[in-house]
């Protein structure tokens, strides 16, 4: 047997914490408080977080660090089961591995040495069955636990166990030899198929026995089990194939009936409604797949599992009490089976539903056409309202939304009523009219949510108006982006100013009459709230808050008017005119601007006449090369036949203003 630990690929995670869904990708089920396990042994940190299952991949992705989070694809996945709790054993979901032809070259490396493992055998006393364990475990720490009901035995039993098997192993046994024991003179008359601990017979083509789980004796030989790189109880992981370092329980990877397989551990329930998705996904991958290959007939159809039609009752004969609990049992199972049909009807209805919202998504034409319609890159929430993970979900997908298309700058707030609307008319926009809309309830649940998740947003709140933002983290003082904004106003202020006054003359100045230098250019005359408001993309509201606090510390000041109420820059603490100053620097460096802005206009006045004006050229007479003649240059047209000279000038005309340059014959 070999390892099939590489089936585990890495998963990306985005921001919110949520999975990179690959193209066509989406998802179907999301449940939290899910460990993993690899054949019997626990994956070791991996035992504490959420599964994603999508039309392709099962995800992982750990609660405590995201960097662990992997995925396992479906197509790898053949079948599974359910396996229910046991006494202290959560419920899992055991998937079975598909077998591959060439996974066998990965194990020939081992070294002949380590080919092997030895275990013992310990007897669970609660549930009676039957464990194994290396002999060379070390047992100073945490004891292992009944791979059947997850109890601990006690240090003594391991102990004897292990000494037990120890004793039985030869001494003289090489690498060309099985370490397994010779049998026992009372076990010398035992089939190969009879278990040597209850003597159960079993099928030949069994590795355990189906009563007890001992290990039957096997009677493949030694020379063919090593051809086939086969061991008897543990499969040693190569380095080669485990990509993801993933560390086990034990050390090894351990399958019963030698079946590679994985376990999803579900701690809070939700096995059998992911094991019910999972296996409708997996036979709709394997229906797609004998479709591709043409092995279906054209008019194939799928037969469903389920009648929908009810058996017809039995009539119940006799009376008296056994006939009343007939007629009352019968009753019973009449009520399950109405019960039954109509959930399922129901779940008709839902997936009718889904077909709804694709045909509301096709009058496209009445949605208005958004950037964020046209390339929607935020898969959808499918997840249901009743899942406890729901709320956690739901704070993910707006935190995709805002990083987006929102918060898309480090300055970006926005109120959560806005955010509401927005967020709102965003589902409507991308899914359609049957869409649900997010009740205010759960959305305030999950805004609460953004510092637990550890999401990079967070919610801040003014004291003064209880105002409630949506910012992100790293950004506590939005006062600078305010003292920025007015700093860059006063300096464009400056520039126009003495840009306008080098642009006009002397004499345009003093004959200007309608005053516009005088007028517009006198001094800086501040910014209204508007103006922030559309430069750093904040509500009204946010930018009162925010300028009031900046008015407070003393980096703003404020002129109110009867033109309106203007902000400055506080010029009075820092004592200093600062950028409004008109330097002989500044005056030189703005005349360079100027002289290098007529320059390119000059420049591409001059391209565009002479492009306009060679598009205008009529060739009358294709003999004569006109490309060759250029404004400015001496160059003359080719002529293969006589030309008229231009007024005498013995140069052939190539413009249609001088006719005389033209030869009409």
């Amino acid at each position: 047997m070999v390892s099939r630990i590489d089936v585990w690929q890495p998963a990306s995670v985005n921001r919110s914490n949520r999975p990179i869904l690959q193209e066509g990708e989406h998802n179907l089920y999301v449940r939290d408080n899910i460990g993993l396990y690899q054949g019997k042994s626990k994956i070791v940190n991996r035992q504490n977080g959420r599964v994603y299952l999508t039309n392709k991949r099962i995800i992982y992705l750990d609660n405590e660090d995201v960097k662990k989070s992997m995925a396992i694809e479906l197509k790898n996945v053949s079948s599974g089961e359910v396996i229910e709790r046991f006494l202290r054993s959560s419920p899992k979901v055991k998937l079975y591995l598909k077998e591959e032809a060439d996974v066998q070259q990965s194990s020939t490396k081992r070294s002949d040495s380590n080919r092997y493992k030895v275990m013992a055998h310990w007897v669970c006393i609660i549930c009676s069955f039957n464990n194994q364990i290396s002999v060379e475990t070390n047992l100073d720490g945490d004891l292992p636990k009944c791979g059947s009901c997850g109890i601990k035995p006690s240090r003594d039993q391991i102990v004897n166990s292990i000494e037990r098997r120890r004793t039985e192993i030869p001494t003289n046994v090489n690498n060309d030899q099985d370490p397994k024991p010779d049998k026992a003179p009372n076990q010398q008359t035992l089939r190969d198929d009879q278990c040597p601990k209850c003597t159960f017979i079993n099928h030949p083509a069994l590795k355990y026995c189906e009563l007890c789980g001992s290990e039957l004796n096997s009677s493949l030989s030694k020379k063919l089990k090593d051809r086939l790189n086969f061991t008897d109880n543990a499969v040693i992981i190569p380095e080669d194939v485990n990509p993801m370092n993933i560390l086990l329980e034990n050390d090894s990877e351990v399958y019963t009936n030698n079946k590679p397989y994985i376990k999803l551990s579900f701690r809070k329930n939700g096995e059998s409604q992911f094991y019910q998705i999972l296996a409708d996904m997996i036979g709709k991958i394997k229906w797609e797949k004998l479709v591709n290959k043409g092995t279906i007939n054209e008019n194939g159809v799928k037969v469903n599992d389920y009648s929908p039609t009810p058996p017809p009752q039995q009539q119940i004969k006799g009376g008296g009490i056994h006939g009343l609990e007939q007629i009352g049992e019968q009753q019973r199972k009449q009520n399950e089976l109405v019960l039954s049909t109509s959930l399922e009807d129901l779940e008709q209805l839902m997936y009718k539903a889904q077909d709804l919202i694709k045909l509301s998504c096709s009058f496209g034409k009445l949605v208005k056409t958004t950037p964020q319609n046209i390339n929607t890159i935020i898969p959808p929430l499918n997840i249901k309202k009743t899942s406890n993970l729901y709320h956690q979900e739901l704070a993910r997908h707006i935190s995709e939304y805002l990083t987006n298309f929102q918060l898309t700058k480090s300055s970006s707030m926005i109120t959560s009523q806005d955010l509401y609307a927005y967020y709102n008319r965003y589902l409507v926009s991308t899914q359609g009219f049957g869409t649900d809309l997010i009740p205010h309830v759960d959305f305030n649940k999950s805004l609460n949510l953004f510092d637990s998740l550890k999401l990079p947003i967070a919610l801040k709140n003014y004291e003064r108006s209880g105002l409630i933002v949506i910012c992100y983290k790293r950004n506590n003082d939005y006062s600078e982006f305010i003292v920025n904004f007015l700093r860059s106003q006063e300096r464009s202020f400056t520039h126009d100013k003495v840009k306008n006054e080098i642009l006009m003359s002397l004499e345009e100045q003093e004959a200007d009459q309608d005053g516009y230098i005088e007028e517009n250019y006198k001094f800086f005359k501040g910014n209204t709230i508007p103006e922030i408001c559309d430069e750093l993309g904040w509500s009204y509201g946010i930018t009162i808050e925010e300028i009031e606090k900046c008015i407070e510390s003393g980096l703003v000041v404020i002129d109110q008017n009867i033109s309106g109420t203007f902000y400055f820059i506080n010029r009075f603490m820092e004592n200093t005119s600062g950028d409004t100053e008109i330097t002989e620097e500044l005056v030189n460096q703005i005349k360079q601007e100027v002289l290098s802005e007529q320059k390119n206009i000059t420049e591409n006045l001059k391209q565009q006449y002479y492009l306009e004006r060679n598009q205008n050229l009529i060739n009358f007479k294709p003999e004569i090369n006109y490309d060759s003649a250029s404004p400015g240059s001496n160059v003359t047209p080719i002529s293969n036949a006589n030309a008229t000279p231009a007024h005498g000038a013995g140069v052939a005309s190539y413009s249609l203003n001088d006719l005389q340059g033209l030869n009409f014959s």
